[in-house]
Parts: C-alpha cells; structure tokens; sequence
C-alpha cells in the first residue's frame, strides 16, 4: 500500500511538471514535407534569434493531434507556430505559414510576434534575410549547373541591396525571393551563353524616359563588379528584363517623390501667405 502510494504521489507530481507543451516560451516549427525541413528552419532560428526561446520541432501528423486533443493551457507558453500548411481550425496561438512571411503582411505577423517575445528589430530582419537565403537555395540547386548556389546567393543579396539603397526601397520577401532567383539564374545564363547570341539583337537601343535611362545607367554600376568576376557583360536585354521586375516599386517611388515636391511646395506658400498677412497685420498695427 505505501509503494502505491509513493508511485501515484510520483506520478501526480510528473502530471504537474509535464503539464503543457514545454516550461519555456517556444515556437513550433512543423512543416508537412518531413522533419528535414523542420530542422533546417530550427537551425536558421537558433543562428539568428538571441532570446532563451526552445524551438521546437514536431511531424505535421503530430502537431494537428494535439492541437486538436489539447486547449489553450497547453501551449500557454507556445507563442507561434510555423508550418508550411495552414491549419485553420486551431485558435490557441498563432499560427503563420512559413510561405506567408515573403508577402508584407506574413512579415509584419512574424515580425510582431518575435518582437513580443523580446527579439530586436535587427535579429528578425537577420532571420528574415537567411530564410530568404535558403528558400533561394532551394529553388535554384537543382537549376544552377556551373555556379555554386551558397556563394552566388551571397553576390545576389549584395546587388539587391544595392538597389534598395540606391532608390530607399523596402522589398517584401516574396520580391527579393524572385529577385535573387532570377539574378541567380541571369548570371548563370550568360555564363554559359555566347555573348554574341539572339538575345544582343534584342538589345537594340530604343529611345527611353528618364527614369529608365537612370535604370540603365545605375545597373551597369552596380553590376560592375561581378562582369569583371564572371567575365561577362550584363546586356541592355538582360537589364530590360530586371527593369520590368522592379517598374512598378521605381513608378511608386517616383509617385511619392512628386508628391512630395508638391506638398513642400503648397507648404511654403502656405508658409509665405501666413507670412505677408503677419506683415500687414503688423504695419496697421503700427498705425
């Protein structure tokens, strides 16, 4: 009777230490196509985040059963769920889909949740830069004959920087995701092209605005280092090509410049109005 009794006391007290998913604030990362994927992602975080956060890893079969067989007290420490699935069905934390963080709105989601947990602005946008680093990866290994995609990843974010800098851009991850594919691939290609194919004829010069003209004029800039790298020549088709990507984010920017210009301007004669009327305000005063 008294071994019965030291077994259930043994056991009530497992019941209370074990209660819930884990006894540090966690994030779940469960991705549908295996566990390899899952840990991947887990090694990006534990790289960038710098808050005592467990990162846990789960099989998608797993993590629907228990979020279906447990309530909000489970997971009270769970603060974010990352799957490549959505799973609508379940309400005790939030859950963001892995793919969603490439569009403005998934980012500002992730983006909120790990500030709440403590993490500063610099380790997400890290985090965010090396998700979009391995999702690029990914997609361009099985793609990419000649070039190395870890080094030619590195060379492709430093061109997209570039042009953010130069025209204050802030691309969501779904744009800098096509982006440093097709860098990726346009290197490659005219790596193993002859300079001399069908694409030069394409590159026949047209009459362009201003705005393209500057395109032209800054791209051969920044791609300046990499021609001499790869030996190659970065072609007005190529640049077409590039522009096309980004017209609508140069339009907008254009957009706000003229906007700007314009307030500045009724600003100041506003300003100048309130001005005069002070100085005849004064003048009859003096009278």
């Amino acid at each position: 009777q008294l071994v019965q009794k030291a077994e259930s006391y043994r056991n009530a007290i497992q019941v209370q230490y074990y209660d819930g998913l884990s006894q540090k604030q966690n994030i779940i990362v469960s991705c549908m196509s295996g566990v390899g994927l899952s840990n991947e992602i887990k090694r990006i975080m534990k790289q960038t985040l710098q808050t005592d956060t467990d990162i846990i890893t789960m099989d998608y079969k797993d993590l629907k059963h228990t979020l279906t067989s447990h309530g909000h007290e489970y997971f009270k420490n769970t603060y974010l769920i990352l799957t490549t699935t959505d799973i609508v069905q379940a309400k005790v934390t939030p859950i963001v889909n892995i793919y969603d963080i490439m569009d403005a709105v998934g980012e500002q989601r992730l983006q909120a949740v790990l500030s709440r947990i403590g993490e500063q602005k610099r380790d997400i946008d890290a985090l965010m830069e090396k998700l979009l680093q391995f999702f690029t990866i990914e997609g361009i290994s099985s793609r990419l004959q000649f070039l190395n995609p870890r080094i030619v990843i590195k060379e492709v974010q430093g061109i997209t920087k570039k042009y953010e800098d130069y025209y204050h851009l802030s691309l969501s991850g779904k744009i800098k995701l096509n982006l440093y594919m097709h860098i990726s691939l346009m290197l490659e290609r005219m790596l193993v092209s002859n300079h001399n194919d069908s694409t030069q004829s394409l590159a026949t010069p047209q009459k362009r605005s201003t705005q393209k003209a500057e395109f032209y004029s800054i791209t051969k800039n920044i791609f300046h280092d990499v021609e001499i790298k790869y030996n190659i020549v970065v072609n007005d088709y190529e640049i077409s090509l590039m522009y096309e990507l980004l017209r609508d984010f140069l339009n907008w920017m254009c957009l706000k410049k003229c906007l700007s210009f314009w307030a500045l301007l009724f600003y100041c004669r506003q300003k100048a109005v309130i001005s005069a009327f002070i100085k005849v305000g004064t003048v009859i005063a003096s009278k």
